[in-house]
């Protein structure tokens, strides 16, 4: 069995076609390049395969038996047909039987001879051994898919896009919201002034009908002009007679009303501001933390609400000014203010 089996391996590297006498041939067929329906590429290669009617001997392995073992052609024809016989033996009692690279034979459940192919690439030597090439179609181009594809990239880049700048929109909204409110909580006014000093007035108060009279303009009980004073217009046209004197010594009886001493003008007061804060307990830790190196006057005021830190205070508004620039010069003052008060 090993015997036939290497004879007819090597005969096939060199002939298509092999007989055994009275079992069958094989037959190497030579298939030419082929393109696959999944873009394989298939090259020019041989395959195998059994012809159950070709029985008849065509002496192809009676003189390969006779060159390997110098015998001659009527003994190496009885050599072959003895292996022959034991292939049939072999196949028949295990219904299997292997023959190398060649392949392998079963006996059907109708007791007929199947044949299945092994390695044929081992005599491909006119292809040279390639093996398949695996190369992927290419899709095919479709004008109104690509332009359905493309509106739908562009449709969802919008929708990106709107996303996006919502997002963007709120934090921007949120973002002004929580600065105005910071804002409005902490404002540091670039001067507040005292509106009531504002005001121009050309005529003095205690000449103004409409104002009120000052309370110590006001007649005292006490001053109460007498009963002759009630008409003092019709006593002054009579005629002069001795009347007239208790006339005008009940006149001299009225006191006039005394004018209130004008009240002292409150001085205003130039601080000059270098921070402003919510509650009083802030602007006792920057007092603390700042020091008072830079400022020795520093102290704190409360107006409004807002408890302010100033550096300094003065009387004088252009020697205020002239100090604020001063200390706007340090980095840690540049943004020291003016604040007019009483």
């Amino acid at each position: 069995m090993i015997r036939i089996r290497t004879h007819i391996e090597q005969l096939l590297l060199t002939h298509d076609c092999v007989i055994l006498p009275d079992f069958g041939g094989f037959v190497l067929q030579v298939l030419p390049v082929e393109q696959t329906e999944d873009g394989t590429f298939l090259p020019m290669r041989k395959e195998m395969v059994f012809n159950a009617t070709l029985c008849h001997n065509d002496g192809l392995l009676a003189s390969s038996y006779m060159r390997r073992y110098g015998v001659e052609y009527r003994q190496a024809q009885g050599m072959v047909e003895e292996d022959i016989r034991a292939m049939k033996r072999l196949l028949e009692s295990e219904r299997r039987m292997e023959i190398g690279a060649v392949g392998q034979f079963e006996l059907g459940e109708e007791g007929q001879v199947i044949f299945s192919p092994g390695e044929s690439h081992l005599f491909n030597t006119a292809s040279y051994g390639l093996a398949p090439l695996r190369f992927p179609l290419l899709p095919v181009y479709d004008e109104e898919e690509e332009a359905l594809r493309a509106e739908r990239a562009a449709k969802a880049r919008r929708e990106s896009l709107f996303r996006g700048v919502g997002r963007g929109m709120m934090h921007t909204a949120a973002a002004v919201a929580a600065g105005l409110a910071l804002f409005l909580a902490i404002s540091t006014p670039v001067e507040q002034l005292n509106t009531s000093t504002l005001k121009a007035s050309f005529v003095p108060e205690a000449m103004n009908p409409y104002s009120q009279p000052p309370s110590s303009a006001i007649l005292s009980t006490e001053e109460t002009p007498s009963a002759a004073d009630e008409n003092p217009v019709s006593e002054a046209v009579a005629p002069a007679s001795a009347s007239d004197q208790s006339v005008r010594g009940a006149a001299s009886t009225i006191s006039e009303p005394k004018l209130p001493a004008p009240a002292a003008k409150k001085q205003r007061r130039y601080f000059v501001v270098i921070a402003s804060f919510v509650t009083d307990r802030q602007a006792l830790r920057y007092m603390e933390e700042t020091g008072q190196t830079d400022c020795p006057k520093m102290d704190r005021l409360e107006r409004d609400g807002k408890h302010r830190v100033y550096a300094d205070s003065f009387e004088d508004r252009s020697e205020a000014e002239r100090y604020m620039h001063r200390l706007r010069e340090n980095p840690k003052y540049k943004d020291a203010w003016l604040f007019v008060g009483r």
